[in-house]
């Protein structure tokens, strides 16, 4: 038979049983429909997510903090019953001498001269009370260079980041200057707002207090109040901010050091040892 013969006779047999032809011809359709749908759908939601990352810019951040040193069991094979190792390097390709041991201002320099960073700023935050006008609120404030904060990672909602590291200017978030009373940000650019920090307080009197009261459990602190003038007012972004940036307040480096608080970024932070208490504990770089 030709294969014209062939083609003929399998149009006839689809013409003679219409009812089949139709219900296998719609389950196909259905079937490859549905394997289209299914792909269209998951590449919509990755690209969704994928576009809320990109404009959150998480994507964009690397957290660097110190390695434990502290000797530890190690696991050389993923047998659960291979034996343990104990006291083995763990850089063992990196001589001790330069390893780094402390997370501080030139190690923050040297971030800078790599290729591809726009920033690099240290984790660090402590507890006070901002207050403006008659409005008082509890908030975190962070310490934020003034190179970082012209880099982008604040987005404003008016006026601009400061230019400086030493004056005492700050920028705060448009959620906290909601809850502050003032629902329009323009109008905060230029006011003063008062930040109030806490301190440990080793007075006789407050020792006294603590060893004779009854019941007084509350640790010997004392509270302190700094002037700073808002020069901008942040858009406050998805999980609390531009990742990592999960503060309302962000004041210069200089202007912090010259205030007393009490600086303690996570509780873990009071287990440290003193060796390796000194410099940041973590160092954010874009």
């Amino acid at each position: 038979m030709r294969s014209a013969d062939y083609i003929e006779q399998a149009w006839s047999n689809l013409r003679k049983k219409k009812l089949r032809t139709f219900l296998t011809t719609s389950g196909v359709v259905i079937g490859i429909g549905a394997l289209v749908c299914m792909f269209a759908f998951g590449q919509g939601v990755q690209r969704n997510i994928r576009d809320q990352f990109d404009e959150l810019e998480l994507f964009n951040y690397v957290n660097v903090s110190l390695k434990d040193r502290s000797p530890r069991p190690h696991r050389r094979h993923s047998d659960p019953d291979a034996p343990r190792i104990r006291d083995e390097p763990d850089e063992p390709n990196v001589p001790p001498n330069e390893r780094p041991t402390v997370l501080d201002d030139e190690t923050l320099e040297e971030f800078m001269q790599i290729d591809g960073v726009a920033a690099a700023f240290p984790e660090m935050r402590f507890p006070a009370q901002i207050r403006l006008n008659d409005e008082e609120r509890f908030t975190l404030v962070q310490v934020l260079s003034a190179g970082a904060c012209q880099s982008g990672l604040v987005q404003f909602r008016a006026g601009d980041p400061y230019t400086s590291n030493e004056p005492n200017e700050l920028v705060i978030s448009d959620t906290l200057l909601r809850r502050l009373g003032n629902t329009k940000p323009e109008t905060a650019v230029g006011q003063e707002i008062e930040i109030r920090t806490v301190t440990l307080d080793f007075s006789l009197r407050s020792l006294l207090r603590m060893a004779f009261a009854r019941g007084d459990q509350r640790l010997p602190t004392s509270d302190r109040s700094y002037p700073f003038q808002v020069v901008g007012v942040a858009e406050r972004m998805g999980f609390g901010g531009p990742t990592p940036l999960r503060s309302d307040v962000y004041i210069p480096p200089r202007a912090a050091e010259k205030m007393r608080k009490l600086v303690l970024t996570s509780i873990s932070e009071i287990f440290l040892p003193a060796s390796r208490a000194a410099g940041y504990s973590m160092v954010s770089v874009k």
